[in-house]
């Protein structure tokens, strides 16, 4: 009878190995599960990234202005403007792609087939429709030299075309 019971008893430590340490096991769900909530709440982050991207666009609306300077870029929106304006640009009406792993792009083409005067390209200010209401700045560089706002040449002439190449937006990881 004691050898039944045993011969039972390991069986019962067999069948129970699986449920508790197997591929299948207890354990490995409750990693899984662990790695689930992991990436759930990345994802919740990245929505609320991708919100305070989308929210800037419906902020400064529809018909933005866009107003390439020389000179030194000021502290803030707030303070007043400085340098020469060397190109004004009404930007098209859904003028940012859609929020998309934190970061936001220009959307459609930005170029002015001609610029307002001649100076050297240092800084941009983004208006609302009015454009006299800052609501960004940020450096202007050529392709590759790291501004906030890549343009074809930073010299401008009065007349010349200029295409902006790249403007992208990124919101910070929480």
């Amino acid at each position: 009878m004691r050898l039944i019971a045993l011969v039972f008893a390991v069986l019962l430590v067999l069948i129970q190995y699986p449920l508790w340490l197997g591929k299948g096991g207890w354990l490995k769900v409750w990693d899984l599960d662990r790695q689930v909530t992991s990436v759930q709440r990345h994802n919740d982050d990245l929505k609320a990234r991708n919100a305070k991207l989308d929210a800037i666009e419906t902020a400064i609306g529809t018909s933005a202005v866009l107003k390439i300077r020389s000179g030194s870029q000021p502290a803030t929106c707030a303070t007043a403007d400085s340098g020469t304006v060397l190109a004004t640009l009404s930007l098209p009406s859904d003028w940012m792609a859609a929020a998309s792993s934190g970061s936001k792009a220009k959307s459609g083409t930005w170029s002015d087939s001609s610029a307002d005067a001649s100076g050297t390209a240092a800084h941009f200010r983004i208006y609302a429709s009015d454009g006299t209401t800052c609501h960004m700045q940020g450096s202007v560089t050529i392709t590759g030299g790291g501004g906030d706002m890549t343009v074809d040449s930073v010299t401008f002439t009065a007349g010349q075309s200029f295409t902006v190449s790249s403007f992208t937006l990124t919101e910070g990881n929480p």
